[in-house]
């Protein structure tokens, strides 16, 4: 008896040391996309913006452990507006102190708070946002498609109210009698983030 006892305990205690592996994926900036759109009542716009950083960490049944991105606020550039001047005078009022300010503001910041399977490599993770140094819960959606050569693309697209994070230039929610000139609070990012080992 006292040697079943033993033998138990034994297990016990080592089960308590054994960790469940985890790989740490490190997102590749120059080949990750990240495409934003917003839009007016009268026009939509949308354009690039890039990575600082990245990383995902998943254990061995292909969870998703931890996420951190950080993005490169003074990045953002248009993409569907032809003429220079306009193009140019939506990318400096994007970064200025009515929208982003992104001198004062130069990094936005997403973490995992928690992920759920959703089905064979796709999950919803509910993570804080940071943006002008304020927080607010998100839902983002996303699929990690893992390739031959070891590396991972996480593909989703997050939406989030602007206002939440003191955006409030243009909102109705805001402002009366803005007509065709009201901006709609929510922003969508699509991504597609390589990461590897």
């Amino acid at each position: 008896m006292k040697k079943i006892a033993l033998a138990i305990s034994t297990i016990l205690i080592f089960s308590a040391f054994t960790f469940i592996h985890v790989d740490t994926y490190k997102a590749n900036i120059k080949t990750s996309n990240l495409v934003w759109h917003a839009e007016k009542l009268s026009t939509k716009h949308f354009g690039n913006i890039q990575l600082k950083s990245g990383e995902l960490r998943i254990n061995c049944d292909g969870r998703l452990v931890s996420a951190k991105f950080v993005i490169n606020m003074r990045s953002i550039t248009n993409q569907d507006i032809e003429s220079k001047q306009y193009k140019a005078m939506l990318v400096d009022d994007l970064k200025s102190s009515r929208f982003f300010d992104v001198e004062k503001y130069p990094e936005a910041i997403f973490e995992l708070l928690r992920s759920t399977p959703l089905g064979k490599n796709k999950f919803n993770l509910l993570g804080q946002l940071n943006i002008k140094g304020k927080l607010a819960p998100v839902n983002i959606p996303i699929e990690l498609k893992y390739k031959d050569n070891g590396k991972v693309m996480a593909v989703g697209e997050c939406s989030f109210d602007r206002t939440k994070y003191g955006l409030k230039y243009g909102s109705n929610s805001f402002f009366d009698n803005l007509g065709d000139e009201a901006i709609s609070d929510i922003i969508r990012l699509a991504f597609e983030i390589e990461l590897e080992k």
